[in-house]
């Protein structure tokens, strides 16, 4: 008998060799192949409606350890397993270290993924494949300056090109700065849109959310100026506009339009000044969001996501410059210190 409807059809990638041949063999009774995989979409259509309407990515730079976090080793020598204990969680079968009794308590909505790896052993170059999905040519080349063979698009690019501004806000934001190495001094490949062009670049967000005067960034009217003159102004460059070819726009203007357009959708639009005043939220919520640009910038993702934007990237960067490896979690020196301190939640 085949089974068109099994649970090992709704939850397998692929279709069994055993399946395949009895697929190949009911052509007489009318069944063919395309039939299947048809009857296959049609359920998994039924099955799995998609609900994610917007995504937070916490990029986390360097990379959390994995015995002290979501894939411990109790069973391990003390040399393996480090400094911590484990605690169970929700989810019966998964332990996690220690220093989450938080996340514990909420494993039944986590997806733990242990199996994802790049085989690069370069910040750089590893993380191109991780926001690309492609890997760098070459491997395990560090401080790799962005461009051609290496310019795939980021996720985040891809959701900036097809995806429609909602609310006055781009679909893609990043922030609160770039991925970089050597204090900005090295971006990282594959965080910009690449071959899709400069106008699908995310909005790069350079910013400091634990400001207690934090606005949008270059999102005031400059003094004297009210909407009207601004209104006015916007008016004037349309009609200089309106008489130049549309085959002398080169891309570099289209890019400076698409940037023009952000900011005076920023400056003009309440709903997206509003996602930006993070003095809406109470003490307690920020607080347990951290007092820390990564911990605000991640409150700050919320905002954003509420109010209609796609995706938000949210990187972890150095907080105090007088504390090991504070905001980055490339634990070369006193890692337990460290960890325990100041770098988990």
């Amino acid at each position: 008998m085949l089974r068109l409807l099994s649970d090992q059809f709704r939850h397998c990638d692929g279709i069994p060799r055993r399946e395949l041949l009895r697929a190949g063999s009911v052509g007489l009774g009318g069944l063919t192949l395309a039939n299947l995989l048809r009857q296959r979409a049609n359920a998994a259509e039924a099955t799995l409606p998609v609900k994610a309407k917007s995504v937070i990515v916490l990029f986390i730079a360097g990379g959390m350890p994995q015995h002290e976090t979501f894939d411990p080793k109790p069973e391990a020598p003390d040399g393996i397993r480090g400094d911590f204990g484990t605690i169970a969680t929700k989810t019966p079968g998964l332990f996690v270290g220690e220093l989450m009794p938080k996340t514990a308590m909420i494993t039944d909505r986590l997806a733990v993924i242990r199996s994802m790896v790049t085989g690069d052993n370069a910040h750089s170059t590893s993380g191109y494949q991780m926001l690309t999905g492609v890997p760098h040519i070459p491997l395990s080349r560090e401080n790799a300056a962005p461009g051609k063979p290496n310019d795939q698009p980021s996720f985040n690019a891809l959701v900036q090109a097809l995806r429609p501004s909602r609310g006055g806000l781009p679909p893609s934001v990043s922030l609160p700065r770039k991925l970089a190495n050597n204090g900005g001094a090295n971006p990282w490949p594959g965080t910009d849109a690449g071959l899709l062009g400069r106008r699908h670049d995310p909005w790069f967000l350079e910013c400091d959310p634990t400001d207690p005067n934090f606005t949008v960034p270059g999102g005031e009217l400059q003094e004297g100026m009210v909407m009207s003159r601004l209104d006015s102004r916007l008016s004037l460059l349309n009609q200089l506009r309106e008489p130049l070819d549309a085959l002398e726009r080169q891309v570099s203007t289209t890019v400076y339009d698409n940037y023009q357009q952000q900011a005076i959708d920023l400056v003009a639009g309440g709903r997206a000044r509003k996602a930006f005043d993070m003095n809406e939220e109470s003490d307690e919520m920020r607080d347990r969001y951290t007092r820390t640009k990564f911990g605000q910038g991640a409150l700050l993702a919320r905002r954003l996501v509420e109010a209609g934007v796609s995706l938000v990237q949210v990187q972890s960067i150095t907080e105090d410059k007088s504390k090991p490896n504070s905001g980055g979690w490339d634990t070369h020196e006193k890692h337990s210190e460290s960890l325990k301190g100041w770098l988990m939640p």
